[in-house]
């Protein structure tokens, strides 16, 4: 796609409002290789930006005929990428007009949200670990055991919110 858009107009919509408007889809392909464009104030499958990965995958497939059929298989494969690619500049494309506090504050619950992912995964598997590993304890080895009672994980068990495992 870099080939057909250059580097320093990448990050620019270049789509005019009444250029869009006036496309039809029914009449053909939005653009050529030659005039190639992407609706970078739309969404990856609006009309305009389907139509512009049909035009990238026709390109991609003529220019590198030598190392890849054209096949359906590689054909849906080059626009799965090629719609990749022009999600990918949008939201680009979109955060160059967010603020810098905003953007930091997005950053911030991303953090923490990926945070909460992993520690969520870290208590399945002491869960899970701890169902496995204490039943195939010994009785005589197993009032030992540190058991979380809030959720905690093995490293905070030693102290925190832990009670020993009582057999019954």
């Amino acid at each position: 796609m870099e080939r057909l858009i250059p580097e320093d107009d990448r990050l620019q919509d270049v789509i005019h409002p009444d250029e869009l408007q006036a496309w039809d889809p029914q009449t053909g392909p939005c653009c050529t290789p030659a005039t190639f464009k992407l609706n970078l104030g739309g969404t990856p499958r609006d009309d305009w930006n389907m139509s512009a990965s049909r035009v990238f995958a026709d390109d991609f497939l003529a220019t590198h005929s030598d190392l890849y059929p054209d096949t359906w298989d590689i054909r849906q494969t080059v626009l799965e990428k090629s719609q990749a690619r022009i999600k990918s500049l949008i939201r680009l494309y979109r955060r160059q007009f967010i603020g810098a506090d905003v953007l930091l504050q997005m950053k911030i619950a991303q953090r923490r949200q990926e945070r909460k992912t992993n520690v969520s995964h870290l208590h399945l598997v002491v869960i899970i670990s701890w169902l496995l590993f204490v039943p195939a304890l010994p009785s005589s080895q197993r009032h030992n055991v540190l058991v979380p009672t809030d959720g905690a994980t093995a490293s905070h068990a030693r102290g925190f919110g832990c009670r020993r495992h009582v057999q019954r």
